[in-house]
């Protein structure tokens, strides 16, 4: 008889359970193709990701140098041929700008910068009039046509058709230069990469020392044709990303490193090789970085996604074997009468073979259909997008020209036929009477096996914990097993003290019904028999388990990083024009929804002891403890609430200088400024008058400080300077400060300038002048201060990595250096890490106004205004109406950072959406893979014993009463291993899931908490249960039926 009819004629009289088998292998096989197909295109996904939000400047590379007059043309060429193996197919970018000018009519430290930008038409806007061209200078003239920046235009007054002239600040013999005004431009795209060079066309202005506008923008070749001496030009190229797979992103890195090698050397001053139009040249790119970091990422996102692979194969390996060994119980007869009629063992394993080799090629040739569209809906399920879906949706071809997927597939196929054929034979041979094992001696080979997987979990369990933490992880089998040989040590571990709990369950029932006592006896005397169905189940139950905690533990852990990573609700960052504008905190009050909701922050990175980066907040105390938001787990010893409020106590009771009304809304100051009578010659025309620019410094009741310009001043004609409202009062004036050419001339006897405060007016009701100095003369201004007395050691918080650094604890005092003085300062707590910082676990925070006090007294007059807060933290009433209304004001809030964007952000990320999706996916496979099994051993277990329903049956139990007593047994199986695998899944939560969220390249700061959300887990318990119970109540409905069958065969 061949082999194929013997298979067939195997499978009819047990085609239930043979379905089982090809059902729990075409299930295994769909699944984990599925997670093959999600694990290669969530790689992909990630790295276009992290490639895609990465600054545009950081990820492009850049050639700078500066550049003689009428060598641009072969620099342009050289640069070409440098940039040449990284810039195939993509554009490269030209800005070059002069050193800047002196503007005619304007401040002596106003500057304007020109500049020009290759393909301008295409990277800028224009507003209003054309752009310059090389001979477009008006006839008989020798204007420079130029477009202006339309927010420089306005702050200087101009328009189409102005004229303005321009110092050479190089040459003073040389003659002023006209500009004239052919348009006026805005940015098409301010965070393209090319005006990485031309920082000021964000807008249009910077304030810093000088005041400089711009940029102003040449025709094309201007600068290289004489307009300037030399320049600086910046060659700049987005290098194309050739795909998304490892060797790509690998050999992309390697063509950007060569390329930086080159620029180096061909930068050389002394390699004699060098270029000589590149010599000195800067060759730049952070995009090696990037696509290590984005290499990184893909790494750990397909690693994350091995766990559930493994914890599928695990469930559906022991789903496959208990199926198989079921159906060779099943067929103990059949296996019999072929041994007697001479069958060997190498028979029935070819038989076997024959038998898995059939259900392996229907279930793979499925499988390998289904998964492709299995795989897709589980991406949409989880939110990972369209590119993802459309991906892997895109069709089967795709999926089954994957060699990973393929090479998957294939191995499963392997595995499932070595299971078929390993546990037939073994089922097949039957041991002599007498020879089996005493069952204390088979507990302590099962407790052998516990001790094994225990150990190996262990073992996982820290190697999982070190791939995390290394910064250069490699991946090894046993940190993708480790959740799965945790699982899998419980289970076995929880196999053992089932039996325990059977007995107590046999004795609890003993008096009740008989149905119910006999099931429950069943339970008691044959529950170590059903190792396979428990087994089954305390896997299924706490991979569902983990799957909701595993999302959970992430949603929690995510919000938890990015209330740290943002500070606030709401992090802004103002022009830097706007940063000195009293007027701008009435602004964020108004978003806010109150001053109380305002947190002015002020950042500094400094090197403090041996560590560097270490990130410095000078902030407002008084409302920092309500409006950041870090987590209380990371202050030691007490709360961020009663830190903040220690650092608001130690500010300064009074401000020195002359105090103001709290109702003045405008201020004029008189001032008499008298040059006397000095053999001093000027240059001819530049007799400087006795006149000057006056900033008058007001500190506000929050200690903040700001210069505001009130005009023109000079002897009978005062300055008026206007009060915002916003402004916290009471507000002081501690500074004046004159600025006027007249302060740089001196003779023997000192300066020549004298002022002399004359009267201050609040509203025209006058103020009394006491608390300023005498005033003082120095480089190009006149200044008056109030005066400051030394102050106590300002308070600071530290992180612990600093505090230990430094060997310095609370009480304890440091030096802390604040704008170039060295100030004494005490610490009063210590904090695990600093929410912002560049390096979460390096901080210091101080109080603004109690620091800038400090720091003040110690400058003796030398600096007159206090720290500048660059940014602001908000916590607005409501949140999105704040962020709307900010983001169509530029000025105060060029940069928004929104927790709820980075939170929304990191949870569609392609590595935590993968791990949903990829969790929800074998939830759902382990749930249908146990029900199936344990579909399968009722109705073994309904087939074996058949001759004892028989026997009931002949006594006088109904049929229906027979069914229900196995139910019930069956049910109390469920209740138990339910309970058991709830218990496993909780304890398997604490010990691994805050270890599977790391895996998205983002700092775990603050640490992973691990979450269990009780009702989805109930929700898993029910749905287990229910799909179980389902399953048994289909499988008992043939287990009493042909009752007086069993006794007629029991009596043969």
């Amino acid at each position: 008889m061949s082999l194929a009819i013997v298979t067939v004629r195997r499978i009819r009289p047990h085609l239930a359970t043979w379905l089982a088998v090809l059902v729990s292998i075409l299930v295994t096989a769909t699944a984990v193709g599925a997670l093959v197909l999600l694990s290669a295109q969530i790689g992909a996904a990630s790295t276009r990701g992290l490639i895609a939000a990465a600054d545009p400047a950081a990820r492009s590379v850049a050639v700078t140098t500066s550049v003689p007059a009428g060598d641009r043309a072969e620099a342009d060429a050289a640069v070409s041929e440098l940039l040449g193996p990284v810039s195939e197919g993509a554009e490269v970018t030209t800005v070059a700008t002069a050193t800047t000018r002196g503007i005619v009519g304007q401040p002596e430290n106003a500057r304007a910068l020109l500049a020009e930008v290759g393909d301008v038409d295409v990277k800028a806007d224009l507003v209003a009039g054309a752009w310059p061209t090389r001979g477009g200078a008006p006839a008989g003239g020798d204007s420079l046509e130029v477009a202006v920046h339309e927010a420089a235009a306005d702050a200087l007054g101009l328009e189409v058709g102005s004229r303005i002239g321009l110092v050479d600040l190089l040459d003073r013999d040389a003659a002023n230069r006209e500009a004239q005004v052919v348009g006026t431009f805005l940015p098409h795209d301010p965070a393209d990469a090319v005006w990485t060079a031309l920082p000021i066309a964000a807008t249009g202005t910077t304030s810093t020392e000088f005041e400089t506008y711009g940029p102003f923008l040449l025709a094309d070749g201007a600068l290289d044709a004489g307009e300037s001496g030399s320049t600086t030009v910046t060659w700049r190229v987005s290098p194309e990303i050739p795909g998304t797979s490892a060797d790509a992103v690998a050999a992309l890195a390697d063509r950007v490193r060569e390329t930086l090698e080159a620029g180096r050397a061909a930068a050389s001053l002394d390699d004699p090789s060098a270029v000589p139009v590149l010599r000195g040249a800067q060759t730049s790119s952070d995009l090696p970085t990037i696509l290590d970091e984005a290499a990184e990422l893909s790494t750990r996102a397909q690693a994350a996604l091995l766990t559930p692979v493994f914890l599928l194969l695990l469930l559906g390996g022991t789903a496959l074997a208990v199926s198989v060994s079921l159906l060779a119980l099943l067929r103990e007869g059949e296996t019999r009468l072929l041994r007697t009629r001479g069958a060997g063992t190498l028979q029935i394993a070819r038989i076997a073979l024959g038998e898995g080799l059939l259900l392996v090629a229907v279930a793979i040739v499925a499988g390998a259909l289904l998964a492709p569209l299995v795989a897709s809906f589980a991406a949409a399920r989880a939110g990972l997008g369209s590119a993802v879906t459309a991906t892997v949706g895109a069709g089967f071809t795709d999926a089954l020209r994957d060699p990973t997927f393929l090479a998957t597939s294939a191995a499963v196929g392997v595995l499932a036929v070595v299971t078929v054929v390993v546990t037939t034979v073994v089922r097949s041979r039957d041991l002599p009477r007498g020879t089996a094992r005493p069952g204390l001696v088979r507990v302590l080979a099962g407790a052998g096996v516990d001790l094994v997987l225990v150990a190996l979990g262990v073992l996982a369990l820290l190697q999982l914990r070190r791939y995390l933490e290394d910064p250069t992880p490699t991946l090894d089998p046993l940190t993708a097993a480790a959740p799965g040989l945790l699982v899998a040590a419980a289970a076995v571990a929880v196999l053992r003290v089932l039996p325990l709990l059977a007995r107590g369950v046999g004795r609890l029932t003993d008096e009740r019904s008989l149905p119910v006592a006999w099931g429950g006896w069943q339970v008691a005397r044959r529950l170590g028999t059903q190792a396979g169905a428990l087994l089954l189940i305390l896997l299924a139950v706490p991979i569902g388990v983990l799957a909701v905690s595993q999302q959970s533990t992430t949603t929690v852990a995510i919000a938890d990083q990015s209330d740290f990573a943002a500070g606030a609700p709401l992090r802004v960052v103002p022009r830097p024009d706007a940063v000195r504008d009293p007027a701008i905190l009435t602004r964020y009050a108004e978003v806010a929804g109150g001053p109380d909701r305002v947190l002015p922050v002020a950042r500094e990175t400094m090197t403090l002891g041996s560590l560097d980066r270490v990130t410095v907040l000078a902030l407002d105390s008084t409302t920092a403890g309500t409006v950041a938001r870090p987590r209380d787990d990371l202050v030691f010893g007490g709360t961020w609430t009663g830190l903040m409020d220690g650092l608001a106590e130690a500010r300064p009771a009074s401000v020195a200088g002359i105090r103001l009304p709290d109702d003045v809304t405008e201020l004029e100051i008189a001032a008499d400024l008298e040059m006397r009578d000095a053999d001093v010659v000027f240059p001819p025309g530049e007799a400087p008058a006795e006149a000057g620019d006056l900033v008058v410094v007001l500190t506000d009741g929050t200690g903040r400080t700001w210069p505001v310009t009130a005009g023109d001043i000079a002897s009978g004609r005062p300055a008026t300077v206007s009060l915002d409202a916003g402004l916290p009062r009471p507000v002081t004036i501690t500074a004046l400060q004159v600025i006027t050419s007249l302060a740089w001339y001196a003779d023997e006897q000192g300066p020549l300038l004298r002022v002399t405060l004359e009267s201050v007016a609040a509203d025209g009701r006058p103020v009394s002048l006491g608390g300023l100095e005498d005033p003082v003369v120095q480089e190009g201004q006149v200044v008056l201060t109030a005066t400051r007395d030394e102050t106590d050691p300002p308070p600071v918080v530290l992180t612990e990595a600093v505090a230990a650094d430094l060997e310095v604890g609370v009480g304890d005092l440091m030096t802390l250096p604040v704008r170039g003085q060295s100030l004494d300062v005490e610490v009063t707590g210590v904090v695990r890490a600093l929410p912002t910082a560049v390096v979460p676990e390096r901080g210091v925070v101080a109080d603004f106004a109690t620091l800038d006090a400090a720091a003040l007294a110690a400058a003796d007059g030398d600096v007159i205004v206090g720290t500048a807060p660059r940014e602001v933290w908000l916590d607005p009433v409501d949140v999105d109406a704040a962020e709307s209304a900010l983001a169509d004001d530029p000025a105060a809030a060029a940069t928004i950072v929104s927790v709820e964007r980075l939170e929304a952000d990191r949870l569609s990320s392609p590595v935590h959406a993968g791990m949903r999706a990829a969790l929800q996916l074998v939830g759902v496979a382990a749930t249908a893979l146990a029900a199936l099994g344990f579909a399968a051993t009722t109705a073994a277990v309904g087939r074996t014993r058949r001759q004892e329903s028989a026997v009931l049956h002949a006594l006088g139990l109904a049929p229906t009463r027979i069914r229900f007593t196995v139910l019930v047994e069956r049910w109390v199986v469920i209740a138990l291993a339910v309970a058991a695998g709830l218990a496993v899944g909780v304890l398997i939560t604490y010990a691994v899931v805050p270890l599977l969220v790391g895996g998205d390249g983002h700092p775990l700061v603050p640490s992973v908490r691990a979450v269990v959300p009780w009702p989805a887990v109930v929700l898993v318990a029910l749905a287990t249960t229910g799909a179980l119970v389902l399953a048994t109540l289909v499988a008992a409905r043939r287990l009493t039926t042909d009752l007086a069958a069993g006794l007629r065969d029991s009596a043969v």
